[in-house]
């Protein structure tokens, strides 16, 4: 095989492991341990990108890119506090990463296969990032957007799925979707009142909530660029299946949509205002509040009741224990896999301390730069996932705090390839904009 077929082969697996990465709480079974659909897309890859190396000696070659060099930074410095920090600091105080976020999770530092898990989780994304990367498809930006969309659709119909479920008594496949011995399944959760709670295809209904908000976030500020019914409708279904998840962090990036909006609305009051921009704010705003009105039950006890009950109390427990963690290490931290707080970013504080954040951190900011420097002329999806990324940041900052999940580095490296696309010239034409005229 040539590199051109060898491209193409990698994004064709890419693209299989992107959607099966929505199904975070199913697995395969396996006689040493359950092996999840997309980790083995991500050994797949892995597996034709060697081949690649070997055949072309193109496959895996340098590349001047910020994001490549600081994603591999990030990998040996973190996969080296894997095999060496939890014997510098055995015995301090952490939250034991199997054991969840309970107060009786607490245990003594020591290595273990977290460690060597989370270290394996790690150069699988980075490969599939650095593969995905370097990959030379045309049009791919355009083609990761729809996968992107797609990954959405997914998601949203199992979750829809659930509920109906839940309501009418009818079959749902539990067994298979949550299928993951290793992972704590939280799909029978239910709120103060006795209301089911929605998982999807996740673990729990936090993670679901956090992945749903991102997509309401999407199409939101799709609609406030381009109104379209289509693109409004679903918009409306993603919010109806983010409240139905009942998820914090959900309510959280509901939250945050409808701010970037007023922000946006607000920012263009200089300027000319376009009556159908008026009429979406006014519209969205409506029915935000009719349904917040409806589900004010919801969001009283999942997020201000919440703030006094024992799941608040107990990742607060962990992010104050991961804080401590990171000054007792000097801000090195105690190794990846070794604590597991709420927060994503006081894991990685926690975990690969100040020069892994910062790092990663970096990593970010060098996917998203060329995005927000080019903003103004960039069309309207280019904008929407600007925005429906960092919604899913700020989730999962506020309690989502795991790294290896595949659906967050799927989405990533989405974002990264759509920066990648756009041409910094792009201010003498190159892209044309679409700033909702």
């Amino acid at each position: 095989m040539n590199a051109t077929s060898f491209d193409r082969l990698l994004f064709s697996i890419f693209l299989m492991t992107a959607i099966l990465s929505v199904f975070q709480a199913a697995a395969f079974s396996t006689k040493l341990f359950p092996l999840s659909p997309a980790v083995l897309g991500e050994l797949l890859f892995a597996l034709f990108l060697m081949l690649q190396f070997s055949a072309t000696r193109q496959g895996m070659k340098i590349s001047n890119r910020q994001e490549i060099i600081i994603i591999s930074i990030f990998l040996i410095y973190s996969m080296g506090t894997a095999f060496t920090l939890p014997f510098i600091f055995e015995g301090m105080l952490v939250y034991v990463p199997r054991n969840g976020i309970t107060l009786h999770a607490n245990g003594f530092l020591r290595f273990s296969i977290s460690n060597i898990g989370e270290a394996i989780y790690l150069l699988l994304n980075a490969l599939l990032f650095v593969g995905v990367f370097n990959i030379k498809i045309y049009q791919a930006d355009k083609k990761v957007i729809k996968v992107f969309l797609l990954m959405g659709v997914v998601a949203l119909f199992f979750s829809l799925y659930q509920k109906i479920s839940q309501s009418f008594g009818i079959f749902f496949p539990y067994q298979w979707v949550n299928s993951n011995a290793f992972y704590y399944q939280g799909y029978n959760q239910t709120v103060a009142s006795g209301l089911a709670r929605g998982s999807g295809t996740f673990t729990e209904p936090s993670y679901n909530g956090n992945f749903l908000g991102m997509y309401f976030v999407y199409y939101l500020v799709s609609v406030y660029y381009k109104l379209n019914f289509k693109r409004l409708v679903m918009a409306l279904l993603y919010l109806y299946a983010t409240l139905i998840a009942t998820s914090s962090l959900g309510y959280i990036e509901i939250m945050f949509g409808v701010a970037i909006i007023f922000m946006l609305f607000i920012s263009n009051l200089s300027g000319r205002i376009k009556i159908s921009k008026i009429y979406v704010i006014a519209l969205f705003s409506i029915i935000f509040s009719l349904v917040a009105i409806y589900f004010s039950h919801l969001l009283y006890l999942e997020v201000f009741d919440k703030l006094s009950s024992m799941s608040a109390i107990e990742r607060a427990n962990s992010n104050f224990s991961a804080l401590l963690i990171f000054a007792n290490t000097y801000g090195f931290g105690v190794g990846l896999g070794s604590n597991r707080p709420s927060s994503f970013a006081l894991y990685l504080l926690s975990n690969v301390g100040i020069i892994g954040t910062f790092a990663f951190s970096l990593f970010i900011f060098f996917i998203l730069n060329n995005i927000v420097n080019n903003y103004k002329i960039i069309d309207y999806e280019r904008k929407s996932l600007l925005f429906a990324f960092l919604a899913l940041l700020v989730g999962k900052i506020a309690g989502a705090p795991d790294l290896s999940f595949t659906s967050f580095w799927v989405v990533l490296i989405i974002v990264a390839v759509v920066n990648k696309s756009i041409d910094r010239s792009a201010n003498h034409g190159a892209v044309i904009a679409e700033t909702g005229n």
